[in-house]
């Protein structure tokens, strides 16, 4: 390959690059933005004050809660080895193609290997999330933006699927978002954002 064709074959590499680093910022902001959202809503659901009327069991049930935080839905927390979904994303009048599959799930986290088909060039990653949220993360929901949620059913493969639609405006632009509990290898359904749209073509699981 003579210079020019080098340089202008990593010259592609190089926008694919920073186009996926795009895509998967504004993929991130939209799974935890309904995570999020979930620690929002869990907190008022066991008010201190009415534990402090009970005179001995108080100080037991004021330990109930933290366990319940720790157990807040996740989008990955259902996700078992094999477990993969399929998605089709269209930005910048290009169609990326996107499977995650689970390869390995612990008690506080989760591991997947993301592969991802540009222009009929692919590129495969691993990653690991946890499955708790740092303390920093509840912080930060209190001053988000405010979400405003809803019930939808998406129609997937022929398939329905009951999902929670968040709407938020980051400073992105707008991200819409539909997860499912019913799609275990992260939960995301839908996105739609000022710059993308990703949705899910199937998922499955290896049993």
């Amino acid at each position: 390959m003579t210079p020019l064709g080098l340089l202008s074959h990593s010259s592609g590499r190089v926008r694919r690059s920073r186009y996926m680093k795009k895509l998967m910022f504004l993929l991130m902001i939209a799974a935890f933005t309904l995570f999020n959202c979930g620690e929002k809503t869990e907190a008022p659901a066991a008010p201190a004050t009415e534990t402090a009327e009970a005179p001995a069991p108080a100080p037991a049930e004021e330990t109930a809660p933290a366990t319940e935080e720790k157990s807040m839905d996740h989008p990955w927390a259902n996700a078992k080895v094999g477990d993969w979904a399929q998605y089709k994303t269209e930005a910048a009048g290009m169609t990326t193609e996107m499977k995650y599959t689970v390869t390995e799930v612990t008690a506080d986290s989760v591991t997947y290997n993301m592969e991802t088909t540009v222009a009929g060039n692919t590129m495969s990653q691993t990653m690991t999330l946890p499955l708790t949220a740092p303390e920093a993360v509840a912080t930060e929901a209190t001053e988000a933006p405010a979400v405003e949620m809803t019930d939808e059913t998406v129609e997937i493969a022929g398939q329905s699927l009951a999902c929670k639609k968040s709407s938020v405006e980051t400073e992105a632009g707008k991200v819409e978002t539909w997860m499912s509990s019913q799609v275990r290898a992260g939960g995301l359904v839908k996105s739609v954002t000022s710059v993308s749209t990703t949705e899910l073509v199937a998922f499955g699981s290896a049993e």
